[in-house]
């Protein structure tokens, strides 16, 4: 902006906080709180729609002559509720720009806050047609962290509309049959007759009140991702729910020797589906550390990681893995601990040094320069704000390790057969800060162990 727009503007903001000119008279609020705004009618019409039509002769009323528009809206000194308001009021009254504004600071400064408050604010952000850009953020959170809404304690209270949107998402990263006992919790509580009862002592009548209910959302289910088992478990007893053709064709699909799935069939929901671990959320969140980004579940990921290595699959053993894995570069390794499910793993950009040894007495062969490395902790993996990284304080910090698979130098360590011993190890030394909630040497064993490369899209 050029110093003499500067200063028409400041001029011009002037001019109209004197209000001796004025030609409007503006009410707001109620008994005590009634305020009045003496503004200039001109400037209203030019600078909203709203008040176009408002001051037009069909619609105003003019009382003695006399038919808030200037000044700073800091949004920075706002919390994220009020900011939601002022986007309302902006909406209402049709100010563009404000509307705009508002969404792209609430997106860029209240990420904490949208999250937290999800459910609420996205069913606001529905009901307003201008608020694009703050539902296609929503969309994005909730693809990559569906739990914001389905975990949280207002979710049972999410209208019809939005639901039926979420479940019509094709990058929603839930099991389907999460989704779907998430839909019946919801159904029941939106059924009131079904408040407080049991499944046993339901009447014909009760199961076609919560079909009633969920009636828009039964053929959003992407039924054939649903194993025969949970089928069994959590579909069978609510199957009156179904209609009977879809019932049908899902037997159909379990026992036949060749299924083969109706043409109408919904596709599958895109997921992450190179891990048994890692979630696309998890993705997002290890390539935000990579990038050195503030870990986020909806940052768009620049990355994609291509399976290389899985314990069950190659072998619970130093060797498989470094034979797939030696000579490999930009890989993330992630692990989840037996008992508690606890995801852990870390980035190595570098090699893991090959797979040859010229040693036959040592098992270290050598360390290897890796500044950028890092190793995580993602807790149970269900709630990303416990994500936690530490980063390398040595000049090694990749070692070459004989019997051992993924050594992030003595710090974080996998060996051989740690799915059925205790072969992995915690020892904080040089990465910090201290990530586990175990302090000094830990020793832990794995269910899983996936090695993935990092490759740019």
């Amino acid at each position: 902006m050029s110093k003499l727009t500067e200063a028409l503007i400041y001029e011009f903001s002037e001019l109209l906080q004197n209000s001796d000119e004025y030609n409007l008279i503006i009410e707001a609020g109620e008994k005590a709180e009634l305020q009045q705004f003496q503004v200039h009618s001109t400037i209203l019409r030019a600078r909203s729609s709203y008040f176009r039509r408002a001051l037009s002769n069909n619609w105003a009323k003019k009382k003695n002559n006399m038919y808030i528009y200037t000044g700073a809206v800091n949004l920075n000194t706002e919390k994220g509720a009020n900011v939601l308001q002022i986007l309302i009021a902006a909406d209402e009254l049709e100010l563009l720009e404000l509307t705009n504004h508002g969404q792209e600071h609430l997106i860029k400064n209240e990420s904490k806050w949208l999250q937290e408050n999800a459910v609420k604010t996205m069913q606001t952000v529905s009901r307003h047609e201008p608020f694009g850009k703050l539902k296609e953020n929503y969309f994005q959170m909730v693809g990559s962290n569906p739990d914001i809404i389905f975990n949280s304690n207002d979710f049972l209270s999410l209208e019809e509309s939005v639901l039926v949107s979420l479940l019509q998402m094709e990058d929603l990263e839930m099991e389907e049959v999460e989704v779907w006992q998430s839909l019946i919790k919801w159904g029941i509580r939106n059924t009131p007759r079904l408040v407080g009862k049991k499944l046993v002592s339901w009447s014909a009548e009760d199961f076609a009140a919560l079909e009633k209910t969920i009636h828009k959302c039964i053929p959003l289910i992407r039924y054939y991702d649903i194993s025969g088992d949970d089928y069994f478990n959590y579909f069978i007893p609510y199957k009156k729910v179904i209609p009977k053709s879809v019932r049908k064709e899902i037997w159909a699909y379990h026992l036949m020797s060749i299924p083969q799935l109706p043409l109408d069939t919904l596709p599958p929901r895109a997921r992450f589906t190179e891990s048994q671990i890692l979630k696309s959320r998890h993705v997002n969140i290890i390539s935000s550390w990579i990038n050195k980004k503030i870990a986020t579940t909806h940052y768009k990921s620049p990355y994609t990681l291509n399976l290389i290595y899985r314990g069950s699959r190659d072998g619970f053993t130093a060797n498989s893995f470094r034979n797939l894995c030696g000579n490999q570069s930009k890989t993330v390794v992630a692990a989840k601990i037996t008992g508690s499910g606890i995801i852990v793993g870390g980035y190595n950009p570098t090699s893991w040094g090959g797979n040859q040894y010229s040693s036959q007495y040592y098992d270290y062969e050598q360390y290897l320069s890796a500044p950028e490395a890092f190793f995580f902790n993602l807790g149970d993996g269900k709630n990303p704000a416990l994500a936690k990284v530490a980063h390398s304080t040595s000049r090694n910090q990749i070692a070459y390790a004989r019997s051992y698979g993924p050594y992030f130098y003595m710090d974080l360590f996998f060996g051989d057969n740690c799915n059925t011993q205790k072969s992995c190890w915690h020892h904080l030394i040089y990465f910090q800060p201290e990530i586990f909630v175990t302090t000094g040497r830990a020793a832990f064993q794995v269910d899983e162990l996936e090695v993935f490369q990092v490759i740019e899209k």
